[in-house]
């Protein structure tokens, strides 16, 4: 099968070392690796670097099998920004423009942000006949509202309905629908106004688990020994905490630090936390954390490292805000804990506070009421409660492991292109594309039934 992958912003494999993959990255590697021939259109700005892409990142990217096409459109360092809506829109006429000139694929998987590129894509695959999924991985453009500056607000209000409009034009034309969590499928498929089909689907943010070399594990276990993490832990040693993510205004990393210093004494003792990452909240971060042995901050952790300190580590936590966004979807963090079988403290209501008391791997506390996190953290000191949590967190693991969840997603597009070949793509709507100049409203119904698979 000649599988076509669009999405960019995402991280190409990097030369000379490992390369931690986000979904896209490991889709196009799975699918490469099952015999397919690859080709991703990414973008050729890289905004975790502000830089473009390099020869060396392409030559990687070939050595696993995935041709990359690079999209061109301006730098931006908002996520929110009229200088990111010029990039979308430049992308999604590069590929209009370069795409017709490619020999055509049997499938084309299609990551949605952004709304202009996936309409575009889909229109392509639609005027030809190509079996299409949109892989919905943020709430867009409705997050627009809650995530804006106050400053770009009035502006979003104005570009939302026409935007949505143009989303709910593509989604309809799609022949499978993808989404990170029960939420966000719940809304794609309401906004497609459709109900669910057979190769629809909930795929979480999966990760790759890969045993370490015999060497490479033997440095990053020596790391941690002379950092004091080690794997016999000291007699006063009850509890360690780990977080591993960016520092955001998204993650409320400071509103947890704030609320572990406040807890009391007997409460804290004997509690460690292990802090990796980085990010724009990073001093406020360092002042936050500023005269407390019990709180190590490490910052960015390769991938070996990363391993280990989550093996020696009981729990993970997941300080995220209660917005608009992570109501609707399993976010990242969430998947990369249970995968490497960590229980999971987290702020989280919605899809992942329920599934954490469905499956019983982890605790749910209201940042609102700190005292909730003390009694949580004196159940979680409890060795035999820790190791119920923690069996559970592996076995519900299992459904957050990128081969699984991501060669799942393969197998359906598999199934598109095959059915394709059989006989046509499958019902698709009929009215024809528009920029609307209003807004129509989501159509609202009691329930939406979702066939997905469980993680688990």
């Amino acid at each position: 099968m000649r599988l076509w992958i669009v999405k960019t912003l995402e991280p190409l494999p990097q030369p000379g070392g490992p390369t931690r993959l986000m979904r896209a990255g490991l889709i196009a590697r799975l699918a490469a690796a099952r015999g397919h021939q690859v080709t991703w259109w990414n973008s050729r700005f890289d905004r975790l670097t502000g830089s473009v892409r390099t020869p060396g990142e392409l030559a990687a990217a070939r050595d696993l099998g995935i041709e990359v096409e690079l999209l061109c459109g301006p730098a931006y360092r908002q996520a929110i920004s009229p200088r990111r809506f010029l990039h979308d829109l430049a992308t999604a006429l590069d590929f209009a423009y370069r795409a017709p000139r490619h020999r055509p694929p049997d499938a084309i998987l299609v990551c949605m942000p952004p709304i202009e590129l996936t309409a575009v894509v889909v229109a392509y695959a639609r005027r030809r006949e190509i079996p299409v999924a949109v892989d919905v991985r943020d709430i867009w453009p409705d997050v627009w509202l809650d995530a804006a500056p106050p400053v770009l607000r009035p502006l979003v209000r104005l570009a939302h309905p026409p935007y949505r409009r143009l989303l709910r034009w593509a989604l309809r034309r799609a022949d499978a629908l993808f989404a990170c969590g029960p939420g966000a499928l719940r809304w794609t498929l309401e906004l497609a106004a459709r109900p669910a089909r057979e190769m629809d689907g909930m795929f979480p943010h999966a990760v790759e688990v890969r045993e370490l070399p015999a060497d490479v594990r033997r440095e990053a276990e020596t790391f941690w020994d002379q950092a004091g993490l080690t794997r016999v832990r000291r007699p006063e040693e009850r509890l360690r905490l780990v977080f591993a993510g960016s520092f955001t205004a998204r993650t409320d990393c400071v509103g947890f630090i704030r609320n572990f210093r406040a807890l009391p004494a007997a409460v804290r003792q004997g509690v460690s936390v292990w802090i990796a990452g980085g990010g724009p909240l990073e001093e406020e971060i360092r002042q936050a954390v500023a005269g407390d042995a019990a709180i190590r901050l490490l910052g960015w952790l390769d991938l070996p490292r990363l391993r280990i300190l989550y093996e020696r580590c009981d729990v993970g936590v997941l300080p995220h805000r209660r917005t608009f966004e992570t109501g609707w979807t399993l976010v990242n963090k969430f998947g990369d804990y249970l995968a490497h079988g960590l229980p999971v403290l987290t702020t989280l209501e919605d899809d992942v506070g329920a599934f954490v008391r469905r499956h019983g791997c982890g605790l749910v506390w209201d940042p609102a009421h700190p005292r909730q996190l003390g009694d949580h953290l004196l159940r979680l000191k409890d060795p035999a409660f820790r190791e119920r949590l923690r069996r559970q967190a592996a076995v519900v693991g299992e459904g957050f492991r990128a081969e699984r969840v991501y060669g799942e997603m393969i197998a359906r597009l598999e199934g598109l292109a095959h059915r394709m070949e059989c006989g046509g793509p499958g019902p698709r709507g009929e009215d024809q594309p528009s920029m609307p100049t209003q807004g129509a409203s989501c159509p609202t119904s009691a329930e939406v039934r979702v066939t997905a698979p469980e993680a688990g």
